[in-house]
């Protein structure tokens, strides 16, 4: 009998302890939100080692969601929102400068507008 409960009691600590592990492990989750009133496109996220997630196109005042973004990197990296300007000049935007670490966070990004050659406003807010 001693030996059940003990056997009962170490699985309900595993299972605690496993589910914990799963909620940390979560992935990112990052929303971007166009409030300009041009249609953004071609927009892409991705990391320094080259995971990239494109994005086609957000219509103005609609949002685009990335569920459970997941980053595979042994070494230092950082998470970036990538487009190009009118004259198909790249630009890369920081959304977190290091990702060592960091397993589940939600990303509210906000383009605030456009200016005359391309280049975006962005705001970012980060909540761990």
């Amino acid at each position: 009998m001693k030996r059940l409960i003990l056997f009962i009691f170490l699985t309900v600590i595993i299972l605690t302890g496993y589910s914990f592990l799963v909620s940390e492990f979560s992935g990112l989750d990052i929303k971007i939100t166009n409030e300009t009133d041009l249609e953004l496109k071609n927009l892409k996220v991705k990391t320094l080692e080259g995971n990239d997630y494109p994005i086609s196109s957000i219509l103005p005042g609609e949002s685009y969601s990335i569920e459970g973004y997941y980053y595979e990197s042994q070494i230092d990296d950082a998470l970036l929102l990538v487009y190009e300007d009118y004259n198909q000049n790249e630009h890369k935007e920081i959304l977190l400068g290091y990702l060592g670490g960091v397993f589940s966070a939600e990303f509210d990004v906000r383009i605030r507008s456009v200016d005359k050659d391309g280049i975006l406003e962005i705001d970012v807010d980060i909540e761990f």
